[in-house]
């Protein structure tokens, strides 16, 4: 009987090996054939955080979220787990730092305009199209659910907490630089006391893309090979760490368990901020188009998978690559019919 157990649990372990391997290479060949479809160039590296580099980390991010979202089915998961939040991570910081040189830019000319009709309406659209997937919300549902007061998107936390950054960003650009910092770091503060531990973590990471924006040439100068080295270092131990408070029973509803996950998933995405800096160069401009391409698709991949997601209920190849086929036909048909949308209204 022991052999027998052993046996089945060997079983086990490789058909979840296997599984980890299918997501992986799915990922991969999904990069690989918008690689081989971009014939622009895109101009990245050359001591600037460009748009097309804002595009490229995009991509990458938006990858590692719907890989951590579908590596939860996958039973072999650890290594899954903290692509999403490090994803979530990226994109703040993208957004934090797009917010920034905009305002410099134009400052608060059509400061609401933009961020209402390229990421509210959007999501307001699709969860007006999808509303049959909460029947139960109901019209004051619907209500909360588009002002964000109560999201009812699988992952529509993510706007909340960016729309709660954009008024106090907004609120905040009447008084000092110092001022209007003093007022973020309260903020993150507030949120890692108060809210849940997944908002919590990704509590600073808008904050650092508005440093970036202004700091922009300290910030590439620090991804070189020692910080790399660094940054290797400390992600193996906050993982270390991490495996260790996670028997702490009922750790995980405290302050301190918010703070670490801050700590931790900050880490690890400065770890793969550093990788990104150092290979977006022009000489690696080719094998980059892959990601650049899905991260012109990125917002439109982060709503649509929130409901392609609720179909796939196994970690078999055949239901992940039918996922990954869905989600982005359905993201670039979400994002042609929004243009066209914007052209017949005129906004």
């Amino acid at each position: 009987m022991g052999r027998q157990s052993c046996k089945v649990y060997q079983k086990s372990k490789d058909r979840q090996m296997i599984s980890a391997i299918y997501l992986t290479i799915i990922a991969l060949v999904t990069c690989v054939l918008y690689s081989i479809v971009c014939k622009r160039q895109i101009a990245i590296g050359g001591g600037k955080f460009t748009k097309d580099t804002t595009t490229v980390f995009k991509g990458v991010a938006i990858l590692m979220i719907v890989m951590g979202h579908v590596g939860q089915l996958v039973p072999f998961s650890r290594p899954f787990t903290p692509l999403g939040a490090i994803g979530v991570a990226l994109f703040l910081l993208c957004s934090g730092f797009g917010i920034e040189k905009s305002f410099q830019k134009s400052g608060r000319k059509d400061y609401w305009k933009k961020r209402i009709i390229n990421v509210w309406l959007p999501y307001a659209l699709i969860e007006l199209l999808c509303v049959w997937h909460h029947p139960e919300v109901g019209v004051t549902g619907v209500i909360e659910d588009l002002l964000l007061i109560r999201p009812y998107h699988p992952f529509g936390w993510y706007m909340q907490v960016l729309f709660i950054w954009y008024i106090l960003y907004y609120l905040t650009s009447f008084v000092s630089k110092k001022m209007q910092v003093t007022a973020f770091i309260l903020a993150s503060i507030l949120m890692i006391c108060f809210w849940t531990s997944l908002r919590a973590q990704n509590s600073l990471s808008f904050l650092i893309g508005i440093f970036f924006a202004r700091n922009e040439a300290k910030f590439l100068s620090l991804a070189n090979w020692k910080s790399l080295i660094v940054a290797t270092i400390l992600s193996g131990g906050v993982f270390v760490v991490r495996e260790r408070l996670l028997r702490i029973e009922d750790f995980q509803e405290t302050i301190g368990w918010n703070a670490f996950s801050l700590v931790y998933y900050m880490t690890l995405a400065t770890f793969f901020y550093i990788i990104l800096i150092m290979v977006c160069k022009p000489a690696r401009e080719r094998m980059l188009r892959g990601f650049y391409m899905i991260g012109l698709i990125s917002y439109e991949v982060y709503l649509v998978h929130g409901y392609t997601y609720a179909y796939l209920d196994s970690s078999e190849l055949i239901p992940m690559v039918a996922f990954f086929v869905a989600t982005f036909a359905f993201s670039h048909l979400y994002k042609y019919g929004f243009k066209k949308l914007k052209s017949i209204i005129k906004i």
